[in-house]
């Protein structure tokens, strides 16, 4: 959540420089529905995912919850690590003078 408030609004201001004026509002509800929509989408996987380890019947509730969790954050940490390699190789080059 900390890198949510730190990077969120820097995001969506420079989406946003790229319209013109007259289209920020629609930019701006565009950003602000997707982004519901993400955690919605990302919390439904998650919870699948934690879902599908409890139904393992051979090991305890907490047993299966346990595994469950690490592997949503096996699952989170590979979206992530694919997510920044796509901005990194996406930023605009600057060339120092």
């Amino acid at each position: 959540m900390l890198g949510i408030g730190l990077s969120f609004g820097n995001i969506m201001t420079s989406a946003l420089a790229s319209l013109p004026d007259a289209e920020n509002g629609d930019g701006n509800a565009i950003q602000n529905t997707l982004q519901q929509f993400s955690g919605a989408v990302g919390t439904s996987v998650i919870s699948a995912i934690v879902a599908a380890s409890q139904r393992n019947h051979q090991l305890s509730l907490t047993q299966t919850t346990a595994a469950g969790t690490q592997h949503a954050l096996v699952v989170l940490v590979v979206v992530l690590a694919a997510e920044l390699v796509i901005v990194a190789m996406t930023l605009p080059r600057h060339r120092r003078a």
